[in-house]
């Protein structure tokens, strides 16, 4: 067993690993800038040791647990700066000093039966998707996703299990460093980065699977269609990948791309959905044509990896999904109010066509989750809330900023000037909020302003913005909307 000391600990992507670390055995401890929340109170009543992000965890850990301090393995993300207190010490002491990603593929890459969730919209979903399939199948996995699964109430455990899942980030470029035995592909969107570097991190993903193994590819994406017509099949094939294509009936290149795995007889309800895959029904309280696209590929991923269909669809239902995902957070006088971590152009959309399916007004809520994201894809995004429709309304928050030097050469009020040039009659309806307070009351007002209406507040962003839905259900409660 190793000593591990994560810098930054209780963020979500650390936070996840060091709790999977401290199951399979090795002495875990970590420093972070706030000792507080959730995984805080979880770490302190299991006995993982968390420190004050100074420069004096290090040996304190090594002397709790009773090692030389040089035997310890620093974990680092790359949002830790070469400055950080922590950082320095570790310098001073000379030691082994590794990215996240890297101790994660090596825990995933000797798993017998590994699953690599990669996309850019849906990879959280669909990890954690496969993971209730197959510990509701009986194959008690190991799992490390991007939210906290409901079934489960944490973002990550370890098993004594073959079976492995994760999701794999391209944001950062890590995805490269994973090599699984069934990998998939969700879709292709710009996000982070450009069209044309994530198709080269993809098709390194796929490169990278494992001889015998195989990759599952939702074709009806064109752009993941454009990269499986760029591949060497003959190549690939010779090398042990096996290729497994998954379409559904209202996709532009059915007929040319019918797949291994077709998704038919779709029907949306504002109770959940109904699908069939190779005419096999399967059933989900989850709403949206995203949650279909995100189960049959994770169902076929399954299927895959040894569950049988007929035990997938008897256990579909009971899937309670990933906080922050079309999360209904509550409900006052009709106004029902709904967390998404949605903060791409494709999840924007998607998000607003989704809980469409109510035939209730909208009033959406947005954050830009960073400057350079925001400046990257603006025409993506203003084009995102194209759909909103003349009763719907639209707020859109400043970018978040969190910290660190950013060339801030875009603001939210471009984003809603730009938008309002695309809603041709329908300018009124897109408003700007300089503030989270801002938000709150400005949707709290639109709600008093017209109580009649049945309203769907929809908040979307990867940030903070979802700390506004406690305080817009209160405002409706006390009279204040």
């Amino acid at each position: 067993m190793k000593s591990y000391y994560f810098i930054g600990i209780l963020g979500s992507g650390m936070s996840a690993l060091a709790r999977l670390a401290h199951q399979m055995g090795h002495a875990v401890g970590g420093s972070d800038r706030n000792l507080s929340g959730g995984a805080y109170t979880e770490f302190k009543s299991i006995g993982i040791k968390v420190y004050a992000q100074d420069g004096t965890g290090i040996e304190a850990f090594a002397a709790e647990v009773k090692i030389d301090a040089r035997e310890i393995i620093i974990v680092k993300s790359t949002a830790i700066e070469d400055t950080v207190a922590d950082i320095v010490k570790a310098r001073e002491l000379g030691l082994c000093q590794i990215h996240r990603s890297d101790l994660l593929a090596e825990f995933f890459n000797r798993a017998q039966c590994s699953i690599a969730a990669a996309g850019t919209a849906g990879k959280t979903s669909v990890s954690s998707m496969i993971s209730f399939i197959l510990d509701s199948c009986g194959f008690s996995p190991s799992f490390v996703i991007g939210g906290v699964a409901r079934n489960f109430k944490v973002s990550s455990r370890y098993k004594d299990s073959k079976h492995f899942i994760i999701e794999a980030d391209e944001s950062d470029g890590t995805i490269v460093k994973y090599k699984p035995h069934i990998g998939l592909l969700t879709n292709i969107s710009k996000e982070h980065k450009e069209l044309d570097e994530l198709h080269s991190l993809f098709n390194s993903f796929i490169s990278n699977i494992a001889p015998g193994g195989s990759a599952l590819i939702n074709i009806s994406c064109p752009e993941a269609a454009k990269l499986f017509e760029s591949r060497d099949i003959k190549k690939d094939n010779a090398a042990g990948i096996n290729y497994k294509i998954i379409n559904f009936e209202y996709s532009k290149n059915i007929n040319q791309y019918p797949g291994d795995f077709l998704v038919s007889e779709i029907n949306l309800k504002a109770d959940g959905s109904t699908f069939k895959i190779n005419g096999i029904t399967f059933e989900t309280g989850l709403i949206g044509i995203h949650n279909v696209e995100n189960f049959a590929i994770s169902i076929i991923a399954s299927h895959i990896a040894g569950a049988e269909f007929a035990e997938i669809s008897a256990v579909l239902k009971n899937y309670a999904g990933v906080a922050r995902r079309l999360e209904v957070i509550g409900s006052r006088e009709g106004v029902v109010v709904i967390d998404d971590y949605a903060h791409n152009p494709h999840e924007i959309k998607t998000a607003i066509n989704a809980v469409k399916i109510f035939e209730k007004p909208v009033i959406a809520v947005y954050q830009p989750h960073g400057y350079g994201p925001t400046a990257l894809t603006r025409g993506e995004l203003c084009e995102a809330f194209t759909d909103l429709k003349s009763d719907d309304r639209l707020f859109i928050n400043e970018i978040y900023y969190g910290g660190g030097t950013v060339n801030k050469t875009i603001t939210s009020l471009d984003l809603v000037d730009e938008i309002k040039g695309k809603l041709s009659g329908r300018s009124d309806i897109v408003n700007y909020c300089a503030t989270l307070e801002d938000a709150a009351q400005s949707v709290s007002k639109t709600i008093s302003d017209d109580r009649s209406a049945p309203w769907i507040v929809l908040v979307m962003g990867a940030r903070d913005i979802n700390t506004i839905c406690p305080q817009i259900l209160q405002n409706i409660s006390s009279g204040a909307a």
